[in-house]
């Protein structure tokens, strides 16, 4: 493990060791993984809604995502570095519902699904 430091005006940088680097910025200590020349951010999942959505009123972005499951339709939620993930069994659900509203009127932004970026330009091909 070695540390090499490299800073700028948004981020403070310290190597770990060849695929793992620490990024402090504004009192949050990210974590990137570098796998065969990839960046892998971690989201950290919270158990309660209402965490999540205190959080998420400070945040300027947010993301979500609704996936048919067997069992119902999952929610899946993102601000910042943390997410919450909820299977519910109907959609007329309060708590579906809420946070539904929630990320409308916090202007997050609807996920369809999840494409690797190699990939993303090569699934189509024109006729």
């Amino acid at each position: 493990m070695y540390f090499a430091e490299v800073s700028n005006a948004q981020c403070t940088l310290l190597r770990l060791s060849k695929y793992s680097v620490l990024c402090w910025r504004q009192k949050f200590l990210i974590v990137f993984r570098r796998l065969s020349s990839k960046v892998i951010l971690l989201v950290s999942l919270v158990e309660s809604w209402e965490d999540l959505e205190e959080y998420a009123k400070w945040c300027r972005t947010g993301a979500y995502q609704m996936r048919d499951m067997a069992e119902g339709i999952e929610l899946r939620v993102v601000a910042g570095k943390y997410g919450y993930v909820k299977s519910f069994k109907e959609s007329n659900d309060p708590l579906f519902s809420h946070i539904l509203e929630f990320c409308e009127a916090e202007g997050f932004i609807k996920v369809l699904g999840n494409v690797p970026d190699e990939f993303f330009f090569s699934l189509h091909k024109e006729a």
